[in-house]
């Protein structure tokens, strides 16, 4: 994983004078685990990411009645029923607004809500990450973990961030991104939404 995407994720957790903490935990890194991915062929950035830290939480409140976080799952639960099977039978699958045939399954990486997730399909090694809240639709974010954790430092991590993403490229979310941006103005009022957009646009995969 990239060191300065990290280092930027530190130096928010730093920014305690805009939040407090109200839970935090790291989880042991597992060799045979990272060797496992390499072998099952997962997306480098994945792997990258679980060479770095296995799975991450940190919960944090803004002043006010904003909530932030990430949540990271530890690398055992891409093997575990944490996965959903692509192939059940009688399911008919959507990417956006496209009718596909999923093969393999859908690995969740961060949890948002008990049900929202953004996470990777086994079928694809780009490592692109789609946004998922149940249903049969995924949503691209067209994006890999090494550019979704350096969003997280524009966005603070409020909840369900990433259909702010979604909303910029009008395909799912459009009508909240007014109200994400105001959200984030108020915990950073000097937010800079064009350089935001940008920074977006410069770590998309196409």
């Amino acid at each position: 994983m990239n060191k300065q995407v990290w280092r930027s994720l530190m130096l928010l957790v730093d920014h305690t004078a805009y939040f407090e903490i109200l839970s935090k935990k790291n989880f042991k890194k597992d060799p045979d685990l990272i060797e496992r991915l390499k072998a099952d062929g997962f997306p480098a950035s994945t792997v990258a990411f679980y060479q770095t830290m296995n799975g991450f939480q940190l919960k944090w409140r803004f002043k006010g009645d904003l909530l932030g976080g990430v949540d990271f799952l530890p690398a055992e639960h891409l093997f575990d029923q944490t996965r959903q099977d692509l192939e059940q039978p009688g399911t008919d699958w959507f990417i956006d607004d496209r009718a596909v045939k999923l093969e393999g399954f859908y690995h969740p990486i961060e949890y948002l809500t008990d049900e929202a997730s953004v996470g990777f399909l086994s079928s694809s090694n780009s490592g692109e990450l789609f946004y998922y809240d149940s249903g049969a639709v995924f949503y691209s974010l067209n994006i890999d973990l090494v550019a979704y954790c350096s969003l997280i430092d524009f966005t603070y991590g409020l909840a369900l961030w990433p259909r702010l993403l979604l909303g910029l490229r009008n395909i799912a979310f459009q009508e909240s991104v007014e109200a994400f941006v105001k959200e984030i103005e108020r915990v950073n009022p000097a937010f800079d939404r064009a350089a935001f957009e940008a920074a977006y646009k410069e770590r998309q995969l196409s």
